[in-house]
């Protein structure tokens, strides 16, 4: 990181921009072989399945929230 203290020194955007070659290609390939690796040695994330509730409908927000005040209150 280049630190700037006076107006002189502003540089141009070709002066500061990354830079593509030979480093950053071969990067690129290291990361995307050690994703590649990495995925056929785990087994995929999947979500925790969730049991379906009775009459499951929007919840009730206020209630929610009365209950959480009863137990607030209730706490102190």
């Amino acid at each position: 990181m280049i630190t700037l203290h006076y107006s002189e020194e502003v540089l141009s955007y070709a002066d500061v921009a990354p830079k593509e070659g030979k480093g950053a290609a071969a990067r690129r390939e290291g990361v995307l072989e050690l994703l590649k690796r990495k995925a056929a040695e785990q087994a995929p994330v999947e979500a925790p399945a969730v049991a379906a509730e009775e009459g499951a409908g929007p919840p009730d927000l206020m209630a929610a929230l009365e209950e959480a005040m009863l137990e607030v209150r209730k706490n102190r």
